[in-house]
């Protein structure tokens, strides 16, 4: 900064420096800024937030400690404007109490979205274990369907219908012999 004053003092300019941009509001306007641009749910809140310092904050934000400065070079007797011209540095009566009340929000906020996603981790690893079980009893049904597979049309599967069929028919011969019980 005192280098382009420099330059343009040696150049017969009146040079004026005008601040703006308060540090103090600076950093923690930065971190809602930035917090509200990251998550997508609070982007309309953000909108209305900014609507709110440019109406209520953003001409008294010039109050000293600030990180940048207007340059303003005046040529040939041209007049200079000068920071006392400017809007008092003290933001109006409640206009930095309802930008806390946003930063409040914006940390219960927070709180609510890191239970959700601690909540979130956690229904992924049930999904998880519950999928893992899932395969478990489609690898069992695929075990069962090839063995009846197998039981039903396997080489020892017509042996099988036969051997029971000539019981069923031997034990009626025996009831009709009388040859004994029922069931024998």
């Amino acid at each position: 900064r005192a280098d382009v004053e420099s330059f343009f003092q040696g150049a017969g300019a009146a040079v004026s420096s005008i601040g703006h941009g308060n540090l103090e509001r600076w950093l923690g306007l930065m971190c809602m800024s930035l917090y509200m641009d990251y998550t997508p749910p609070l982007r309309g809140i953000a909108a209305r937030f900014f609507r709110f310092y440019n109406q209520n904050l953003y001409a008294s934000d010039h109050g000293a400690p600030v990180y940048r400065h207007a340059i303003v070079a005046a040529f040939a007797g041209a007049p200079l404007p000068t920071a006392a011209s400017l809007a008092p540095a003290v933001a109006p009566p409640g206009a930095v109490a309802r930008m806390n009340e946003l930063a409040f929000e914006l940390v219960a906020f927070n709180r609510v979205l890191e239970e959700i996603r601690r909540e979130n981790d956690e229904q992924k690893k049930v999904i998880a274990d519950l999928s893992a079980d899932l395969d478990g009893h489609r690898k069992t049904v695929a075990n069962l369907t090839n063995e009846r597979h197998e039981l039903l049309h396997g080489p020892d599967a017509l042996r099988r219908v036969v051997r029971a069929r000539v019981r069923s028919h031997w034990l009626r011969i025996k009831r009709a012999l009388g040859l004994g019980s029922p069931t024998t």
